[in-house]
């Protein structure tokens, strides 16, 4: 069984693509001037009790560690609703 012209031609430009895109994909080596210190002066305003109480204060990271903490929205007794 034959493939049509038209597959061939997009097999091809698929595969090229794909070849190719490892190079777009990948980022540049980051210097070490984009490492960001925070000393422990920076928290002490905001009195942490916890790790994750100075991770929150970090600009740009505490939304993004998902620090709901304990159960999830949906966590009951285990009773199913009793």
């Amino acid at each position: 069984m034959a493939f049509p012209l038209t597959a061939r031609y997009t097999l091809a430009a698929s595969a090229l693509l794909f070849s190719l895109s490892g190079g777009v994909i990948a980022q540049d080596n980051v210097g070490d001037d984009s490492t960001v210190v925070y000393r422990a002066d920076y928290f002490a305003e905001f009195n942490p009790i916890t790790a994750q109480d100075m991770v929150n204060r970090i600009p740009g990271v505490g939304g993004a560690t998902g620090s709901g903490g304990g159960f999830g929205g949906g966590a009951g007794g285990g009773n199913g609703g009793r």
